[in-house]
């Protein structure tokens, strides 16, 4: 597939997005396009850090207007898997996962206090403070992620018990 090198077609596809996005914050197609075109139709060429940065926000953002939308999680999640394979094994990535966590802890203040329930409620931030954890790893992480498993197995996210099980027992068999 070819795609185009004229940066203003880019900039102007980024800005329907934002409308579209504006327009309803779940159209999941209006997602997946946002990654092409911020990717610039590459396969290869990853965000740098100022651009997954400025994406992470936008995401956490997103995700805020509402937080039970799965798109902008999984959006926030692939840009941190992103970064971690382009610049994980740097002393930039510490700062960039910390800024991430950061941001899912703010989300769930905001959650918290804007729908008076426990954040860990919505089960997308939660999955998503996991995948952190797991990317984070270390002893007290590990722990961490298990714990939040086993809440969203057990209470928060029942219907993918299944699933939650599967993946913790992953995570105890891969330490």
């Amino acid at each position: 597939m070819k795609t185009s090198n004229i940066q203003e077609k880019w900039e102007d596809e980024i800005s329907f997005l934002d409308e579209l996005m504006n327009d309803d914050v779940r159209n999941n197609s209006a997602w997946n396009q946002r990654w092409f075109v911020a990717h610039r139709g590459s396969k290869s060429a990853p965000f740098s850090l100022a651009q997954a940065e400025s994406e992470v926000q936008f995401a956490i953002e997103k995700a805020k207007v509402d937080p039970y939308n799965e798109s902008p999680w999984k959006y926030f999640i692939a840009i941190i898997k992103e970064q971690s394979r382009r610049i994980g094994n740097t002393e930039e990535f510490p700062a960039f996962l910390a800024l991430c966590e950061k941001a899912i802890e703010e989300t769930k203040v905001s959650f918290e206090e804007a729908s008076k329930k426990d954040g860990m409620e919505c089960t997308h931030l939660l999955s998503a403070y996991v995948d952190i954890l797991e990317i984070k790893g270390g002893e007290d992480c590990r722990e961490n992620a298990l714990g939040f498993m086993h809440a969203l197995e057990t209470r928060y996210d029942p219907i993918r018990k299944k699933y939650w099980k599967l993946r913790a027992e992953k995570l105890q068999k891969s330490s």
